[in-house]
């Protein structure tokens, strides 16, 4: 190849502008977004959060935080992940409130109530059977049912 066509190959080549950087190595390329984390170990409800709770989400308890926690922790790949775990509570509890006062917030729908309790219901289901307890102590035996030991604690209670 003769030096005219290697000075015609050379101009061929598409040329790159000077102040060009390589976008790979620029230390002023856009970062890209943050992709959020897991739920920390040691997520726990702030002085912040349990105010907020108090007036945002008073039918709340700790049960709804285990339950969202126990939640966030079993759910895989990238919905696993969140960029702001205090947010994310806050949504959660706002729609357990809404679930709570029947007003819906689930995506389910509320049961209908009958006007007495899960305990009462069950209990009667047990007598209707014959039995004094679920553990299946036929009706009339020396067998009580466990007294109730658990005070009763107000939501977001701190003991």
């Amino acid at each position: 190849m003769g030096e005219a066509a290697a000075v015609a190959s050379e101009t061929d080549q598409p040329q790159l502008p000077a102040a060009y950087t390589d976008p790979i190595t620029d230390p002023d390329k856009p970062k890209a977004a943050p992709r959020g984390t897991r739920i920390p170990d040691d997520f726990e409800i702030t002085d912040a959060m349990r105010t907020w709770a108090s007036k945002s989400a008073p039918s709340c308890g700790w049960s709804d935080h285990e339950s969202f926690v126990d939640y966030w922790r079993g759910v895989p790949g990238a919905r696993g992940r969140k960029l702001d775990w205090v947010a994310t509570w806050r949504n959660w509890m706002r729609r357990e409130h809404q679930r709570h006062l029947g007003g819906g917030g689930s995506r389910y729908p509320a049961p209908a109530s009958t006007g007495r309790s899960v305990t009462s219901e069950r209990a009667e289901g047990w007598l209707a059977l014959g039995l004094d307890n679920a553990q299946g102590t036929p009706h009339g035996s020396q067998m009580a049912l466990p007294a109730a030991t658990a005070q009763e604690v107000p939501p977001w209670h701190v003991a």
